[in-house]
C-alpha cells in the first residue's frame, strides 16, 4: 500500500481582494432558488450586466437584491447590457433600435460585415446621448446612422 505522508499548507504573502467598478450588476452566473429558475425566461445571460429593475438603477449586487425582495415576487422588469450582442452576424445589414436604448456595448456589431443602416427611432441628439463602449462600432465600414431628424456617418 502506498500512502502519502501528511502535508500541511502553509500560507504565505498577503491576501489579495478585488472590487469591480461597473455601471451595473455583472451575472456572472444563475443559479436555481428553492427549485426555481426566476431568470429562466428573463434572457439574461452570463456576461451581462443588469444596469436597470423596474426603472429603478442598480449599481452593486445590494440594490439588486432590494429591488428583487421589494417585488414580492411579481414580475420585473429588467433592462441589461450584452456586450458583442450581434457579433459576426454577417447577414445583418439594418438595424432598428428604440430611442430608449441607453447602451451600446464593446463590439455589439463586431464582424457584421453587411451592416450599412442603423435605425434609431429618436433625434440625432439622442443617438449622440446613447452611452457607447469602446469600439462599439469595431469593424464596421459604410454605415450610417438614420434618425427621423437626418443621418449621420460613422
Amino acid at each position: 500500500v502506498n500512502t502519502i505522508p501528511k502535508t500541511s499548507v502553509i500560507p504565505l504573502g498577503n491576501s489579495v481582494g478585488l472590487k469591480l467598478y461597473t455601471s451595473g450588476v455583472l451575472v456572472v452566473g444563475k443559479t436555481e432558488v428553492k427549485g426555481q429558475k426566476p431568470y429562466e425566461n428573463s434572457g439574461i445571460k452570463e456576461g451581462d450586466m443588469i444596469v436597470k429593475i423596474n426603472e429603478k438603477e442598480v449599481t452593486c449586487t445590494a440594490e439588486l437584491i432590494e429591488s428583487v425582495n421589494e417585488s414580492k415576487g411579481e414580475d420585473l422588469s429588467i433592462k441589461y447590457i450584452r456586450d458583442e450582442a450581434f457579433f459576426n452576424c454577417k447577414k445583418l445589414n439594418t438595424i432598428s433600435l428604440s430611442k430608449e436604448i441607453q447602451y451600446l456595448g464593446k463590439n455589439v456589431f463586431y464582424g457584421c460585415e453587411n451592416l450599412s443602416n442603423i435605425k434609431l427611432n429618436g433625434l440625432k441628439q439622442e443617438w449622440s446621448n446613447i452611452d457607447k463602449a469602446t469600439e462599439w462600432n469595431k469593424n464596421i465600414n459604410n454605415c450610417k446612422i438614420e434618425c427621423i431628424d437626418g443621418s449621420i456617418d460613422i
